[in-house]
């Protein structure tokens, strides 16, 4: 069963030795049937020529110089609401490999966590994810049942999805990806696979830009040349996350005070209120047309966050993109 009612031991020993050897250490499991395990992980104390301080590893040999963990270290499972940078969610019901594909992440993207299945659709929900990374063994929720509900909520049809288990069967392979998730990864994982994978399905944004950026948003009736001029500016970057004010001004042949009291004096707004309204109005026009998901749309008018993108939209019109994309399928 891809469901249990306990914590599981996830990739174990197998990882765990492995990263134990990268660091010189050593690993050992001593149990006694019927009243439990014991588990010894040995660490060299290295010297300031990065030399091993002992020769013998054992603790009973140097036993003032180990120290027992007394529990696990807690990770900060919060990410930054008001951050446009790209969000992944972790979901697994064991620690150790929360935080060890936490830290995989966490140098590139805002990380965040979830314990269980059913703890990571209500996170997905709150936190709106731009990838989600989860475990199939799971209480209360699997990853499979998990990845089913993703792709039946509009706001989150359209994230990318990758399983992590020790289910190693074609068959599981083919259920896994039969409920709608883009890669099917078995434990254990190397690390750079991971990665490679997180990396190509968010690259696939910018060809969903391209994709979207054929057709250019619409502008008012009437409109000043410089208006006209720096729409148009807008239109042809829309889909670089990386547009600026800077490279506004640039290509508007102002500098960027220049740009500001230009824009504040024929429309009352400043040049990144104009960016952020130009995308936002294109999205709509995406949206009403039925032309992607809402991640999709808030990826290629470029928004790197589903979740800045949501609540921007939402400040912006009142409603949030699912509402829009649910009136246009039903036209």
């Amino acid at each position: 069963s891809s469901r249990r009612k306990h914590e599981g031991s996830g990739i174990g020993l197998s990882l765990a030795r492995e990263l134990m050897e990268l660091h010189g250490g050593t690993i050992r499991a001593d149990s006694i049937p019927g009243r439990g395990s014991t588990f010894t992980a040995v660490l060299p104390l290295m010297t300031g020529n990065g030399m091993p301080a002992f020769a013998d590893l054992e603790p009973e040999a140097h036993p003032d110089h180990f120290v027992a963990a007394t529990g696990p270290v807690k990770a900060n499972g919060l990410a930054d609401p008001q951050s446009d940078r790209t969000r992944i969610l972790v979901v697994d019901d064991n620690a150790d490999v929360r935080r060890f594909v936490r830290s995989l992440l966490d140098t590139e993207y805002v990380v965040f966590e979830a314990a269980d299945g059913v703890e990571g659709l209500d996170r997905a929900r709150a936190e709106l994810p731009d990838l989600i990374v989860a475990d199939v063994m799971m209480p209360r929720l699997d990853g499979f049942e998990l990845s089913r509900a993703l792709k039946e909520e509009p706001m989150l049809a359209g994230v990318p999805v990758i399983l992590l288990t020790a289910r190693a069967a074609v068959e599981d392979e083919l259920e896994g990806l039969g409920t709608g998730a883009d890669h099917y990864v078995r434990k254990p994982f190397e690390p750079d696979v991971l990665l490679a994978r997180v990396k190509n399905l968010l690259d696939g944004r910018t060809r969903l830009r391209a994709l979207y950026s054929s057709e250019p948003a619409k502008g008012g009736a009437e409109q000043s040349a410089f208006v006209a001029a720096l729409f148009d500016v807008i239109d042809r970057n829309m889909t670089d996350s990386r547009f600026s004010v800077e490279m506004m001004a640039e290509q508007m042949a102002l500098s960027p005070s220049q740009l500001r009291r230009r824009t504040k004096d024929e429309l009352g707004k400043s040049p990144n209120e104009l960016i952020r309204e130009r995308r936002l109005d294109r999205a709509a026009e995406l949206l009403q047309q039925g032309a992607g998901s809402v991640s999709e749309i808030g990826f290629a008018v470029g928004f790197n966050s589903l979740n800045y993108f949501s609540r921007s939209y939402s400040a912006h019109f009142g409603a949030p993109p699912s509402a829009h994309l649910t009136q246009a399928t039903r036209l």
